[in-house]
């Protein structure tokens, strides 16, 4: 068990009054509480998407270790900030874009394309309003995740499917009739063959 004392000395009685209180449960919960909020941080700083939370202010409550890596920020850079606060003019508006749609909506999906040096990504962002106990909002959930790689590969399968439509219509409908001899071919793309 653990014990919380308080104690007042009585000088002039040559005594002091204490009193104890069992903390054990209370130190117990604040032990757990401590580990699922590292178990938590520790699932969002390795998933693979961008996690903010602002509260209705606007003010950065939370922020994972991709999201302040992607912005060369820390968190401590962020938390306790609005957008506009910590980041240049045009990212702060990409951040804050359809935050008041998401709020009246209770969830928003927005497609964003962040230029981050010479190379623009594209994110998937799905903000969500985080309720209270009464069902009132009292923050804003983002979760970003970056979809450029799939969209480059549809890309480039519509753009091999229309190469493929085009060369096919080059090649002779039928093999040429030569007595003596079969004639057969085909034609694979070279990207499809590996």
């Amino acid at each position: 068990h653990t014990l919380e004392w308080l104690a007042r000395p009585a000088p002039e009685d040559g005594v002091i009054y204490a009193v104890a209180r069992d903390a054990t449960e209370r130190i117990r919960v604040e032990r757990r509480l401590e580990m699922r909020e590292k178990r938590e941080r520790a699932i969002l700083d390795n998933t693979p998407s961008l996690i903010r939370v602002k509260d209705l202010e606007g003010r950065y409550e939370f922020v994972n270790q991709l999201f302040a890596t992607t912005f060369g920020v820390t968190p401590e850079d962020v938390v306790g900030k609005t957008p506009h606060e910590a980041f240049p003019r045009a990212i702060a508006d990409l951040l804050t874009r359809e935050d008041g749609q998401a709020a009246a909506t209770r969830s928003t999906v927005v497609h964003d394309v962040v230029l981050f040096g010479d190379e623009p990504r594209t994110y998937l962002t799905t903000k969500v309003p985080l309720m209270d106990h009464r069902g009132v909002p009292y923050a804003l959930a983002s979760v970003s995740t970056d979809i450029s790689d799939e969209l480059a590969a549809r890309e480039a399968d519509q753009q091999l499917f229309i190469a493929e439509a085009v060369q096919s219509k080059l090649y002779p409908a039928r093999p040429p009739q030569l007595p003596g001899f079969d004639v057969a071919g085909s034609a694979r793309p070279a990207a499809r063959l590996c």
